[in-house]
Parts: C-alpha cells; sequence; structure tokens
C-alpha cells in the first residue's frame, strides 16, 4: 500500500512542475508577444483580486479553454476581456442576452457594469488550483533570488521523484 501511495505522490509531483513549466512558459511568452498564447486550446491565467472568492482564490491559476460563445451558459465562469479595462477578467455568467452576456463576480454584491460581448470573450474556465499560484507568481512577478529558490526546490524533487521510482522497481 506504501508503494502504491508513494508512486502516485510521485505522479502529482511530476504533473505539478509540468503544469508550472507549461504556465510560465506561457505567462513568459505572452508578455513578450502581446498576444494570447494557447496550448492545445487552453491559457492559464493566475487570479488577481477577491471578486470570485471562495470559488477562486486570490494568486489561483484557473485553466481558460476556447469554447464556442454560443455553448456558454448561465452558470458558466468565463474570462474576456472588458475594453474599458483592459485586463482578463473571470467572472460567471448570470444570464446569457442578445448583446452578450451578464456577468458578476461570486464575491461581488451587483452585477459587472457592462456587458461582456463576443469580441471581449476568451473562453471557458474548466480547471482551477491554488496550489501552485504562489510559485506561478514568483516566477513570473517575482525576483531573480525567488526564481532561483523555486528551481532548486523543482530540481530537488525531480530528483527525489527519479530516486523513488529506481527504489520502488528495485523492491519488485
Amino acid at each position: 500500500m506504501k508503494k502504491v501511495s508513494s508512486m502516485f505522490g510521485t505522479l502529482f509531483l511530476i504533473l505539478s512542475i509540468i503544469i508550472l513549466i507549461v504556465c510560465v512558459y506561457v505567462a513568459v511568452k505572452s508578455k513578450r508577444t502581446g498576444e494570447e498564447i494557447y496550448i492545445f486550446g487552453y491559457k492559464p491565467y493566475m487570479i488577481a483580486t477577491g471578486s470570485m472568492e471562495p470559488t477562486l482564490k486570490v494568486r489561483g491559476i484557473v485553466l481558460v479553454k476556447e469554447v464556442p460563445y454560443e455553448e456558454i451558459k448561465e452558470g458558466d465562469i468565463i474570462s474576456f476581456i472588458p475594453t474599458l479595462i483592459g485586463q482578463s477578467v473571470c467572472h460567471r455568467v448570470i444570464e446569457v442576452t442578445p448583446e452578450g452576456f451578464v456577468t458578476k463576480g461570486d464575491n461581488n454584491y451587483t452585477a459587472d457594469m457592462s456587458v461582456a460581448t463576443k469580441d471581449e470573450y476568451k473562453g471557458k474556465v474548466v480547471f482551477s488550483t491554488n496550489v501552485l499560484g504562489t510559485a506561478y507568481y514568483a516566477i513570473t512577478e517575482g525576483n531573480k533570488i525567488i526564481v532561483i529558490g523555486l528551481f532548486i526546490l523543482i530540481l530537488l524533487g525531480v530528483v527525489m521523484a527519479v530516486v523513488a521510482i529506481k527504489y520502488l522497481r528495485k523492491e519488485e
């Protein structure tokens, strides 16, 4: 039983590292080019405000999928870039109208002032996690010492995972 739990722990660590690396790659490439970068139809975003708490926490990471505009329904959480703000927002759709989506943050008392139009719509939130948010923020926005420290920790994690896998294979 310990072998199985150890294998799942190792697998989770490796997957977390892969997700983190992909998120950092997309963030850096997006900043350099100034365009939205999607990988296999998905784009990671970091939550900047508490407007969607407790559903989406500050510095949590969400994956936004390029879902057709026509498939969005009430209750879905979408990502859009309002013209007035110019930054990505992730809010819940509370009404679908011919003009666009009426949205509201779960932690807000009122609906957003403007409707999210088809041109502003980016995709549907399909996954969220708070586990990797701090690491993602430190790498994309933090100072170099934090980035180097995180890199060393990730490298140690990978080495430990490889050693654990070799040890488990020897026991079998």
